[in-house]
């Protein structure tokens, strides 16, 4: 019997960082240890590469073609409006500005966001001006760089406009204390892996000052948005950033384990943890996490899953966070006429599908996407095929022996490509059509109320 649930996301988190996976990496003890008895999905995957692409699949179980086609995302149910439906008491955990903005405040009794205290961090007038100098010089390369070289020396301090995962957890535990009669529902969203990288200070050694540390992101934000070229010792430097970051986040996230274990959360609860996508350091010549990159070290993603039962092993074949509300409802023995998907842990699906866009806000409730603008990746244990219509290229990459995805053999391998090629249009397809029957349910909706 499940009693209670918790969704714990992480933001930018590399599926290589976590020693459960890559066995060279020795950054999160914590998170292994949780692995090691529960189940791990070895090959689990992000549905798009940015927050905003991934997250409509893992809250309200659509793809973000959907999602941003629709245009009113009020439209949709996402899965703490079910669960609260079913008299659980729901609360989320996050220092994300945007999920507010897209909705994801909806079915939850509290919404913690914590922009009462990060807020005037994004506030800060130095922030804003570097922000306005910025889209006036453009993609201009020797004025973003001339423009970089002196913040590094003008400024020694960066933004931090979210909550370690520590202060996010102090919040979620007094929350806890309050919820021991009621079955629950809660979500923690930790950032601490997101830029900027500004770890605390006792996850690094004494030669990072604030200088150093704003000089690097501003590097690593420029090579993002501008393609800058980051020199190797500066890379190494940045890695070390993040990858103290990631050592926060493991330590955050064994406290907060040890606390559900304490107060006797842990046993009959459904716990899963996961990640909305990765972060790139030259990988493919990119960095940070691009609408426009769908290659594998950008949409692995760690998923590992507790029940109840809890019998630890490892999942090897292909898995889509798109499942992730349908799996909480039907592991929950939770009526769900509202997601179409497979339970993880039980089905498996044969292909795959991410989605990379970019979108324009037309009002508050309105976002719209380019259609001839999108690109989407299918891929199933062997194969992997790229349908890219923002760069006008298509790729296909045998994963299975060429996992960095070095070699396009798309030329070569043409009735490969066609086959995928027919599926991916099956999806964008699928996801207008039902873009359709979402628009008409709408008006009749609103017909019915008087509204028009």
């Amino acid at each position: 019997m499940i009693k209670n649930i918790f969704l714990i996301t992480v933001d930018d988190l590399r599926a290589d960082r976590l020693g459960c996976i890559n066995k060279n990496s020795d950054l999160t003890p914590n998170i292994d240890s949780f692995a090691n008895d529960n189940i791990l999905f070895s090959h689990a995957f992000s549905t798009g590469p940015r927050t905003t692409l991934s997250f409509p699949s893992i809250i309200y179980g659509v793809y973000a073609s959907e999602f941003f086609l629709k245009r009113k995302k009020h439209s949709f149910t996402n899965v703490a409006q079910i669960l609260q439906g079913k008299d659980f008491s729901t609360a989320s955990f996050n220092s994300n500005p945007h999920f507010r903005m897209w909705g994801y405040q909806k079915g939850f009794d509290l919404f913690e966001d914590f922009l009462y205290e990060t807020g005037d961090e994004r506030d800060k007038s130095s922030e804003k001006i570097k922000k306005k100098i910025m889209r006036i010089i453009g993609d201009n390369d020797f004025l973003s760089k001339m423009l970089t070289k002196g913040l590094s020396f003008v400024s020694s301090d960066i933004a931090l406009p979210y909550a370690n995962g520590f202060e996010t957890n102090k919040k979620c535990i007094e929350w806890l204390y309050k919820q021991k009669e009621k079955e629950l529902f809660c979500w923690l969203h930790y950032m601490d892996p997101h830029y900027p990288f500004k770890p605390i200070k006792k996850y690094l050694d004494g030669s990072f000052s604030n200088k150093k540390i704003a000089r690097l992101n501003r590097l690593h934000s420029m090579g993002e948005k501008y393609g800058a070229k980051i020199k190797e010792r500066d890379l190494k430097n940045l890695l070390n950033l993040y990858n103290a970051e990631v050592r926060l986040l493991d330590d955050a996230f064994g406290e907060f384990i040890n606390k559900l274990k304490e107060l006797d959360y842990y046993n009959d609860s459904l716990i899963i943890f996961t990640a909305d996508h990765g972060e790139l350091f030259g990988d493919y010549g990119f960095y940070g996490h691009r609408f426009d990159v769908l290659y594998q070290n950008q949409l692995h993603v760690p998923l590992i899953i507790k029940t109840p039962k809890n019998d630890p092993s490892v999942v090897n074949h292909p898995i889509s966070l798109i499942d992730i509300p349908f799996t909480i409802l039907d592991v929950a023995g939770v009526e769900n006429n509202v997601f179409d998907g497979k339970n993880i842990l039980i089905d498996k699906r044969d292909f795959i599908f991410s989605e990379g866009m970019d979108w324009f806000i037309r009002s508050s409730v309105d976002k719209l996407i380019d259609t001839n603008k999108i690109m989407i990746s299918c891929q199933n244990k062997q194969w992997k095929c790229i349908k890219d219509d923002v760069h006008k290229k298509r790729e296909l990459f045998n994963i299975k022996e060429d996992v960095f995805e070095q070699h396009n053999v798309y030329g070569n391998r043409q009735q490969a490509y066609e086959s995928f090629d027919w599926l991916i249009e099956k999806h964008l397809s699928s996801m207008k059509k039902k873009n359709i029957h979402r628009t008409e349910d709408r008006i009749a909706e609103l017909k019915k109320t008087g509204k028009i």
